[in-house]
């Protein structure tokens, strides 16, 4: 009988150990963890609404984020380039008084001719305005001359030249000038006189 309890004794101490070994972790863990939870931090809550911790104007000045650039879309297309071209200058009009003060017609039609822009003259017939081409642009002038002054003005430039008359075309050069006039008793004469085309200085070759 004796025995008997012995052995029973024996099996519950082992029991109870066992049961303990299986049970005695989970109590140590449970433990741990609610050692854990009241581990007091390195830094206090008191601690960051102290002066201390508070930033700066300067510090967020600091490391304030960069702005972000703006995109500006490209144009593929450019405007084209418009070149203006200059413009002649405007034939100047002379005035009735400076082209009545000659008394010969040779003398009014050198008084125009004086004007260096002037490259042509022209009498398109009596009694209709004499033209001037200056710098490519033809304007008319005040002036007109009559089938006798005409005829004049020819005769003088003959006897200049020394080129006789006859019916028909009558070509001459004087000073720096050329005329050419188609002489009509029907029609009536008309004539141009243009400059004489400007040659250059010729340089012997060595």
């Amino acid at each position: 009988m004796g025995e008997q309890m012995s052995v029973r004794t024996l099996f519950l101490q082992q029991f109870i150990a066992a049961v303990i070994a299986r049970v005695h972790p989970r109590e140590e863990l449970k433990v741990l963890k609610i050692n854990y939870s009241h581990v007091r931090p390195m830094i206090a809550k008191e601690d960051f609404i102290s002066n201390e911790f508070r930033p700066s104007g300067e510090s967020f000045q600091k490391v304030a984020l960069p702005l972000e650039p703006k995109v500006i879309p490209f144009n593929m297309r450019s405007p084209a380039l418009q070149i203006s071209r200059p413009l002649p200058p405007r034939p100047q009009r002379m005035q009735q008084s400076f082209l009545d003060n000659p008394k010969t017609p040779l003398e009014r039609i050198q008084r125009i001719l004086a004007d260096s822009s002037i490259r042509l003259l022209e009498c398109p017939g009596p009694n209709k305005p004499l033209l001037v081409t200056q710098y490519g642009g033809v304007s008319s002038l005040p002036l007109m001359l009559t089938k006798e002054e005409i005829d004049g003005l020819v005769k003088s430039l003959s006897e200049r030249t020394r080129i006789p008359l006859s019916t028909g075309i009558f070509t001459a050069a004087f000073d720096q000038y050329i005329i050419n006039a188609i002489l009509s008793e029907f029609l009536g004469t008309r004539f141009v006189i243009q400059r004489k085309p400007t040659q250059a200085a010729s340089f012997p070759i060595r």
